[in-house]
């Protein structure tokens, strides 16, 4: 009886033992992982999240891990995706049971320009042979390519470096343009070269008659009030300026004399160079009739 015993209990260990052994439950294997998303284009700081789900859902082990093909245009941690620079990377996903893979191709472009101004952004002055620094300002801020072209409607009016600075070279108006290399877009401003310019360059009259001239100054027009003018030998002709602005001219005696118009506002200046004839008609001349004999 007393060896029985012994043998009972050992006989229950082994069939408890079975019994454990047998209420085990069996691993499940991995049988495969999936991104939700086969592709990704993003621009250079975007950032994107991919999602991964491994089958079956009961898996035992169920650990994956992330990787790129280029972080150097695109980085994975966790699953989110920062792309960096321009160009393709792909991104794995790895189960840790069975080294089954997921991929994602993601495209990575630059941020493009988007719109384009020019500072100042009104109409501009620049004085003959004065110089003008225009600015363009691409929008984003963090567009990949800020370069500009400048350029000018009329170079004979205003010429325009490649850095935006505009140079006066005559009287007149130009249109100075600033175009995005990136995507072309356009800003523009008008810029107004101020000249002072006369109905005649050259003059002749007889002594004792007038003639007159008239003044033109960009931009607006010459009047009374912004105009003076002098005579270079007053004693040959004299100059005066008539409440419409015209400029008249009266011969004195015979000689050449230059009259400079001056524009107040401005400091522009104009001249005509005189020739004053004797009169030997005896005043039977009207004034019309000793004009301008250019």
């Amino acid at each position: 009886m007393k060896q029985i015993k012994p043998f009972l209990s050992l006989l229950i260990g082994v069939v408890l033992l079975a019994a454990a052994v047998a209420c085990k439950p069996k691993p499940v294997p991995v049988s495969g992982i999936t991104l939700d998303k086969p592709s990704l284009n993003l621009t250079v700081g975007e950032s994107a999240t991919l999602l991964a789900k491994v089958a079956p859902a009961t898996a035992s082990n169920p650990a994956f891990s992330w990787s790129s093909s280029n972080p150097a245009v695109a980085t994975v941690a966790d699953g989110i995706v920062t792309a960096v620079a321009k160009g393709t990377s792909t991104i794995t996903v790895t189960t840790e049971d069975g080294g089954f893979v997921a991929s994602c191709m993601v495209s990575v472009d630059n941020i493009h320009v988007t719109g384009i101004t020019v500072s100042p952004a009104d109409d501009a002055l620049v004085m003959i042979g004065e110089e003008l620094q225009l600015t363009a300002n691409v929008v984003p801020d963090n567009a990949f390519d800020h370069s500009v072209a400048w350029s000018s409607s009329n170079n004979a009016i205003a010429t325009v470096s490649s850095n935006g600075l505009v140079k006066g070279v005559a009287s007149g108006t130009a249109v100075i343009t600033a175009t995005a290399s990136d995507g072309g877009q356009k800003a523009s401003v008008n810029v107004t070269v101020p000249g002072l310019s006369l109905s005649a360059n050259e003059a002749s009259v007889y002594a004792g008659y007038s003639t007159l001239l008239t003044a033109e100054i960009i931009p607006g027009s010459a009047s009374a009030s912004t105009l003076s003018a002098s005579s270079s030998n007053p004693s040959v002709a004299t100059v005066t300026i008539d409440e419409n602005g015209g400029i008249a001219i009266l011969g004195v005696v015979e000689g050449t004399t230059t009259i400079t118009v001056t524009a107040t506002e401005t400091g522009l200046t104009a001249t005509c160079q005189v020739t004053v004839m004797a009169n030997n008609g005896g005043g039977q001349f009207g004034e019309d009739d000793f004009g301008d004999f250019n």
